[in-house]
């Protein structure tokens, strides 16, 4: 498949060839992910911190306190009640 003028500038040539992003980095053995991560200018996986929507230890020992106190109720009614009480801070 040929791009027009416009596009050569912005893909990588390869003969007279332009490859668009996804084949060139399935073609380097590099996953989108990475490339992205590289571009944003954010660090490996590594060194990132924990996920935006992962607990802290802290909340974890909170939540698995209030578990063992209530446990006649189900990990739904739990999450609800935890949440409706406004026991764990924001």
């Amino acid at each position: 498949m040929r791009y027009h003028a416009a596009a050569e500038n912005q893909y990588p040539a390869v003969g007279n060839w332009v490859i668009v992003k996804p084949q060139a980095l399935m073609a380097l053995g590099i996953s989108k992910s990475s490339y992205y991560r590289w571009r944003h200018g954010q660090p490996d996986s590594g060194n990132r911190k924990r996920p935006w929507n992962q607990i802290t230890p802290e909340e974890e020992d909170r939540i698995l306190a209030i578990a063992r106190e209530y446990t006649d109720l189900s990990s739904r009614q739990l999450s609800a009640w935890i949440t409706d009480s406004a026991c764990m801070p924001h």
